[in-house]
């Protein structure tokens, strides 16, 4: 029959089979470890700041989803500083806000008895873009963002003026999400 026997050619098809075999279980494999591939990157950015009547402040620093080191000062009621930012989910992983951490506010002034009431009134929350508060639980998509506020305000229903600024500190938050 020449060249190419029926044996041969039965054992070049075996090896053709099996080569297909192995190919296709590496491709699969490969595309298995490709869909579960998971991305974990949840983080701030976009902060800016803004304020009312005389307030004043310095910009926080912010990391991954931590904002520190800033101060506001106030004078008079009314007097509010809001800090806004995008929480953004840049992963494939659904995201939960397990927990809302804010360090108790420390206030300053030249007269401490100011100081100390100015805190007692003071409005400290973490607001969602619609203005309601933003609580544990709730959902970030993959691949999405949520615009967050941090509102410090001393309330226009508070209605004593202080001579001096009452300066307000150690108003760090933490936003820890975990994969739903």
């Amino acid at each position: 029959m020449g060249f190419f026997s029926r044996r041969k050619i039965r054992v070049l098809i075996l090896i053709a089979i099996c080569l297909a075999i192995i190919l296709i279980t590496i491709a699969y494999a490969k595309y298995q470890e490709r869909q579960n591939y998971k991305i974990w990157d949840i983080h701030f950015e976009d902060l800016s700041a803004s304020t009312v009547g005389m307030a004043d402040y310095t910009m926080p620093v912010f990391s991954t989803t931590i904002l520190t080191n800033y101060t506001v000062s106030f004078k008079n009621p009314g007097d509010s500083a809001t800090f806004q930012f995008k929480v953004v989910n840049g992963g494939n992983i659904s995201a939960r806000l397990s927990s809302v951490v804010k360090s108790i506010p420390q206030c300053v002034g030249v007269n401490s008895k100011d100081a100390e009431e100015l805190c007692s009134q003071l409005i400290y929350t973490i607001l969602k873009e619609d203005g309601t508060e933003l609580k544990e639980g709730e959902l970030l998509a993959p691949n999405s963002s949520k615009i967050v506020k941090v509102l410090v305000e001393y309330p226009k229903s508070a209605r004593k003026k202080y001579k001096n600024e009452v300066k307000i500190s150690n108003l760090d938050i933490d936003l820890l999400y975990q994969k739903n």
